[in-house]
């Protein structure tokens, strides 16, 4: 599938795999919808190329593989005049249903490599596709018109795709909360079994400001439970065990 604007600087080699040059512009027949020529511009100081589209056996996100034994016409062999259809590729080009409604503009659209024929177009209402409104899909036959710089679709056809902005971050929102749970779950029994009864021999507050323990208090499981929130129970263990120490010290100084 050759798509665009993907397609646009991707890299053109033979079929012995040697470098020819880039896609510099695409040449659309509007009337037939499908795809003409690619002009490739191999570097500085060489002759522009015109690239059929049946010279094209491989086609990759990045690089075009063309046949074996296809040779690419010079730019002043093939005028730009001579060349059927627009150099359009409808990218930005409005899109309205039947009745007139606003459906958002062209992001990308999709050719088969075989003959060059327009399979879809994907429309958005903002410049990402996936990111900010999920967009929809049309197929080319439920396009009902198309020009340079309207499209004309079947609004009862549009096929959507990926997962609106709000969408993602309420979803954001979930996956962080269950980060949370687990980051709980991870305090083992044993650690608990450790800290429940000791004495904290610190104040302990979170971000805020606020107090998750009282310097002297009893560390209960509600106590850990919320160190755990805030990434605090490593502070908590530290004030629990700075006790324990002290009171060890203690002993032995006692016994001397």
């Amino acid at each position: 599938m050759i798509q665009v604007p993907r397609i646009l600087d991707a890299r053109v080699f033979s079929s012995d795999l040697v470098s020819i040059g880039v896609v510099a512009k695409i040449f659309l027949d509007n009337d037939q919808r499908r795809l003409i020529f690619l002009l490739v511009k191999p570097g500085p100081f060489k002759r522009i190329k015109i690239l059929r589209i049946s010279d094209i056996e491989i086609v990759e996100d990045d690089r075009i593989i063309l046949f074996k034994g296809c040779s690419l016409k010079h730019k002043k062999e093939i005028s730009y005049e001579k060349i059927p259809g627009s150099m359009t590729t409808f990218i930005g080009g409005k899109v309205t249903s039947s009745k007139g409604e606003d459906l958002g503009k062209v992001r990308s659209s999709s050719y088969r490599e075989s003959d060059g024929i327009l399979e879809n177009i994907r429309i958005s209402k903002n410049a990402f596709v996936t990111m900010t409104s999920g967009g929809y899909l049309v197929e080319n036959d439920d396009i009902i018109s198309l020009t340079d710089v309207e499209i004309e679709v079947d609004k009862e056809k549009l096929i959507k795709i990926g997962t609106g902005l709000s969408d993602q971050m309420s979803n954001f929102g979930v996956k962080l909360a269950g980060l949370r749970k687990d980051a709980e779950s991870l305090i083992s029994s044993r650690e608990k079994s450790f800290l429940v009864g000791r004495t904290s021999s610190l104040d302990i507050t979170d971000a805020g400001g606020h107090k998750i323990i009282a310097k002297g208090e009893i560390i209960t499981e509600d106590h850990i439970s919320r160190a755990s929130k805030v990434n605090k129970v490593h502070r908590l263990t530290l004030a629990a065990g700075s006790v324990e120490i002290r009171s060890k010290i203690q002993k032995k100084k006692e016994k001397k």
